[in-house]
């Protein structure tokens, strides 16, 4: 247990090193690890065993040859069921989120590149990996109780310099892009089904080496589409359905020509700046819900490119108040979806237009950019509706989260209550790959960082705000709106009614612990429940809500109820 403390703030450690270890595997792999004589390489996570809880596997350089190590995930962190840890958690002592096995597997290759998803369509959840300029990849098959199996080698046609996986959908083949060097230059390959691996992936001429990539739905039409750079150019591939063509020479042997698809529509943007670094996300503000893309520059600025003209006006009051009134027509169903979309719509200049633009800048430094790879990726565990980015800096040996504060500004966003040092996590030597996962009771994510001088990550536990509850009684709370922190009744109490008055108006992610009891909801009268914006707090049901920043209407937050599983427990 982990004595972090009430009250919102960031707590870090390091596997290994405050936390029991125990390697599993060869004697030779167990002793370099114990040694630390592995070169950290890179790191996923994901949920191998479907315990409900992510999973951490590690690829490290072992003398030109690689290894993986898998540690799972303590469910016990995010979903106690001991009576004790409930108790410390009140206290702010906190279970570690890992478990102190690490399965550790060899690998003929160093893997530089490691990606999860299902690449074989059985419903569970493997691992990829390849080494840099490599022109094979290993498919480890997970076998969904959290094993893996023997590497499986894969030719590619190429040298790789770039892989990326698309977002994981169990039963399904996970789409996987790769850069590489190939006969005639670089170019892009996309596997899009599991026939692909045995050869006959997509493929498109970059016109340099591919540097990063990024899967995302870049435009309105719902299918996934995947963005590409090189140091000088962003490629974005639209994503379509994808039909085999035959090759206009029936006896060519080149495993690009009978699968690139003649219907495929690409963008291609060149900048005026070398790129170190790509990430998608929502990073900007538009009333258009697009999705931008954002650059790192060899300086270490970062530059969000958004397609088209989108429209980038704040909500006024009275559009505000209209869209509330449309929402609540069809909570009511008053209205139909396709009445609802049309009324917001209306509120929206459309955005029709193709290619990509800066519409913003935020200033960085060189340090992001100082020393190898680097970190560049999206993320979000604030709880506020622009994405973050985590970017790496290899001169000061952190990760750092920056946001668009311009927007944020724009959108009198602020912060939530959490301590400036979750802004910041320092590793053991230049950090080479994050992750953001959930490693607690709260809802939010929190941070694991790999660095190049420790063969263990350094573990970031975002603590939310806690309200104990401690009677079943019905009581409201003396002064909710003020948002005080302080969960308390007219009775000296903190009842489940006041603890949720205080979570909704203060902001941020916050934690109510709910003892064994019967809470009856004893004051009246009933709300309207198709009026959220009307609903009494301080009587009828319990209303759990926080306030959308685009257009100030309530809305539901993000919920977890742990402890509906107990024996007995109804909610």
């Amino acid at each position: 247990m982990f004595d972090i403390g009430v009250g919102p703030h960031t707590f870090s450690f390091q596997l290994g090193r405050e936390t029991e270890t125990r390697y599993l595997g060869a004697g030779s792999l167990q002793q370099a690890m114990q040694a630390e004589e592995l070169q950290p390489r890179t790191m996923v996570s994901d949920d191998f065993n479907g315990d409900g809880m992510g999973d951490l596997v590690i690829g490290y350089e072992n003398s030109g040859a690689g290894v993986l190590g898998m540690r799972h995930g303590n469910l016990q962190a995010i979903s106690p069921t001991d009576p004790s840890v409930f108790q410390a958690i009140t206290q702010g002592r906190y279970p570690s989120p890992f478990l102190p096995e690490v399965k550790l597997y060899s690998l003929p290759e160093a893997p530089d590149f490691l990606q999860f998803g299902d690449f074989n369509s059985d419903g569970y959840a493997d691992v990829m990996a390849a080494a840099r300029g490599g022109q094979r990849m290993y498919l480890l098959a997970g076998d969904g109780r959290g094993d893996l199996g023997d590497p499986q080698a894969i030719e590619v046609p190429g040298s790789l310099t770039e892989m990326q996986a698309a977002t994981e959908q169990l039963g399904t083949f996970t789409q996987l892009a790769l850069g590489l060097f190939a006969p005639g230059g670089a170019r892009l390959a996309v596997y899009n089904k599991t026939e692909d691996l045995e050869g006959n992936p997509e493929s498109h001429p970059m016109a340099g080496e591919v540097t990063s990539l990024a899967f995302d739905q870049l435009d309105r039409d719902g299918i996934t589409d995947l963005a590409a750079s090189t140091s000088s150019e962003v490629v974005v591939i639209h994503g379509r359905s994808i039909q085999p063509i035959a090759s206009a020479n029936s006896g060519a042997k080149s495993p690009w020509e009978s699968t690139t698809a003649k219907s495929v529509f690409i963008e291609r943007q060149n900048v005026p700046f070398a790129i170190r670094g790509l990430a998608t996300g929502g990073f900007t503000f538009d009333r258009n819900h697009q999705r931008e893309i954002a650059l790192l520059s060899d300086e270490g600025t970062v530059y969000l490119l958004a397609r088209g003209t989108p429209d980038t006006r704040p909500f006024t009051k009275a559009e505000k108040e209209t869209i509330g009134k449309v929402r609540r027509s069809f909570a009511q169903d008053k209205i139909d979806m396709e009445t609802l979309t049309a009324e917001i719509n209306k509120l929206i200049r459309p955005n029709h237009a193709a290619g990509w633009n800066v519409a913003q800048t935020i200033k960085g430094t060189s340090a992001y950019t100082g020393t190898g790879k680097t970190v560049f990726q999206r993320s979000n565990a604030s709880s506020q509706p622009l994405d973050e980015l985590l970017i790496g800096d290899g001169i000061n040996n952190s990760v750092q989260v920056v946001r668009n504060e311009l927007d944020a500004a724009k959108l009198k966003i602020e912060s939530t209550r959490q301590s400036s040092d979750s802004k910041e996590v320092s590793v053991a030597g230049a950090p080479i790959a994050a992750v953001s996962m959930r490693l607690s009771v709260g809802v939010q994510p929190g941070k694991v960082v790999l660095g190049s001088k420790k063969v263990e990550p350094t573990v970031v536990i975002l603590a939310p705000h806690t309200f104990t509850v401690n009677s079943t009684a019905d009581l409201p709370d003396d002064n909710a709106t003020a948002a005080n922190a302080v969960c308390h009744t007219s009775a000296n109490t903190c009842t489940l009614r006041a603890a949720i008055m205080q979570s909704n108006h203060s902001g941020g992610e916050n934690t109510i612990m709910v003892p064994d009891g019967t809470y009856t909801l004893t004051l009246g009268p009933p709300d309207d429940e198709f009026n959220t914006g009307g609903a009494i707090e301080q009587s009828g049901d319990l209303d759990i809500f926080s306030w959308d920043q685009f257009d100030g209407s309530p809305i539901l937050n993000s919920v977890s109820i742990t402890g509906g599983t107990r024996d007995g427990c109804i909610i």
